[in-house]
């Protein structure tokens, strides 16, 4: 479509806009760049003194003064990290608001804050919400730094750069679109192909940046109270994901929550996903967060919990099998088999300990906890107790014999699985469920000699653990 001169003033406009922004964060460049050089600098001295001193009350100082120095070096190579960011994408939005006593605000939105810049970082809730809550012309009401502020959206507009070029303007009556021999207007199909595109020569494969699409419903969900967790339905291909990649960027913004990256994961189902998200989060400004599959992280807590090793095998079985361990009922069972063991337990403890009314007491007292701690702290109690010695080295071995049963999980879940009397208690009645759960018991005593396990029981050991 032909541009009118109107649709020419907009896009000289923006232009003008993105030419004055980027001469702010080149000019900035040089002095960011410098002081990354002083610090690193300032860094290597320091390590040179502590390498060559050798008086230690001289030495404790400079090491001291080594991790301070090295500690800014870090803030610094971030800061000229970040800034080159913003050259090559300085922002993805632009809003301009009239307040009630007449004043205009403008600013950018973009992935990073920079104030020279007029940029302010889209995980900056209060002002973004401007951005991502409202639509040009609409009333907004907003508390910005503990003050109301309201008015209404002047302007709303969205970008799409590359290599610090625009290449897209989003206006409310429609999009233009540079192509290679300058711009257009697109009609509306071209707008739905142009809001589903990365870019114009875009070729990387990780999940596309949404955020200048994020309606204001995604982003009540991505900035969502941080101590609550958030669960994101949708049908296949509808944003999940992303949505969901952004909820933890915006979580891991310093002002919004206490999370931590190194005490984050991303699990997700299969490696190829696991691939695709660890190639995105880099681009999101995600450092160290680690990326893995489901299968992976649940095997890592099973090693780590389990003394004796089971090998999981893709075993090929019947779907009535499948449809009894990932079953409610086959959980409700799994409480009952605890339940029996605590009965169980209880009794052996009231036998060895029958003398001993303060220890059958303590334990008693203990019975809301779940039983391995019990018996963990039972066994410290015990160990600390004022028994005989003799009788505090039996009572104690009795203890910790009870400990490695219970930490016996594998044998727990081939007992569950083969116990079809215990089973019949919780599953729903069928006219097959006898037959079936005696097949159940079969595989189960088969698994149990090769200590195998299929993926399907992954589930129910986590849940033990």
């Amino acid at each position: 479509m032909d541009l009118t001169e109107e649709d020419k003033a907009y896009i000289k406009e923006e232009e003008t806009l993105l030419e004055t922004t980027l001469e702010s964060l080149c000019q900035q460049l040089p002095q960011v760049q410098a002081a990354t050089i002083n610090a690193n600098q300032a860094a290597r001295e320091l390590t040179k003194q502590v390498v060559n001193e050798w008086n230690d009350e001289e030495r404790q100082p400079l090491i001291s003064d080594e991790a301070v120095a090295h500690s800014i070096l870090d803030i610094r190579k971030n800061s000229d990290k970040a800034l080159l960011e913003l050259i090559e994408e300085p922002y993805f939005g632009r809003v301009t608001t009239i307040e009630d006593d007449g004043s205009e605000v403008s600013f950018l939105i973009g992935k990073k804050s920079n104030i020279d810049a007029g940029i302010v970082d889209w995980r900056n809730g209060p002002i973004a919400a401007l951005y991502f809550n409202y639509k040009q012309d609409e009333e907004f009401y907003e508390v910005i730094n503990d003050r109301e502020r309201n008015g209404k959206i002047k302007v709303r507009r969205s970008f799409k750069m590359e290599n610090g070029n625009l290449v897209q303007i989003d206006f409310p009556d429609g999009i233009f679109r540079r192509n290679e021999t300058g711009w257009e207007k697109l009609d509306v199909d071209s707008e739905i192909a142009a809001h589903r595109s990365r870019g114009i020569h875009a070729k990387e494969k990780s999940l596309p940046s949404i955020l200048s699409l994020i309606t204001k419903d995604q982003f009540e969900m991505i900035t969502a109270d941080p101590e609550r967790p958030v669960i994101i339905q949708g049908s296949a291909g509808s944003g999940k994901t992303t949505v969901a990649l952004h909820r933890l960027a915006w979580l891991l913004h310093e002002n919004n929550s206490d999370v931590k990256a190194e005490n984050t994961r991303v699990i997700v189902m299969n490696k190829s996903l696991a691939v695709y998200v660890s190639a995105t989060l880099p681009s999101m400004g995600i450092d160290d967060v680690q990326t893995t599959t489901f299968n992976s992280w649940a095997l890592s807590i099973i090693r780590k919990s389990m003394r004796t090793q089971p090998f999981f095998k893709f075993l090929t079985i019947p779907s009535f099998v499948e449809e009894i361990k990932f079953s409610e009922e086959i959980l409700k069972a799994l409480v009952g088999l605890v339940e029996k063991q605590g009965q169980a337990l209880d009794e052996e403890i009231k036998k060895e300990f029958s003398s001993r009314t303060a220890h059958l007491d303590s334990w008693a007292k203990s019975k809301d906890k779940a039983l391995l701690p019990r018996l963990r702290d039972f066994s410290h109690e015990v160990k600390n107790s004022k028994l005989p010695e003799a009788e505090k080295k039996q009572k104690l071995g009795f203890v910790r014999k009870q400990i490695s049963n219970h930490e016996d999980y594998l044998q727990d879940l081939y007992n569950l699985l083969s116990d079809t009397e215990h089973l019949k208690k919780y599953l729903k009645p069928d006219a097959k469920l006898a037959s079936n759960l005696e097949y159940l018991k079969r595989l189960t005593d088969k698994n149990r000699l090769k200590k195998n396990l299929d993926y399907f029981d992954m589930s129910l050991v986590l849940r033990m653990i």
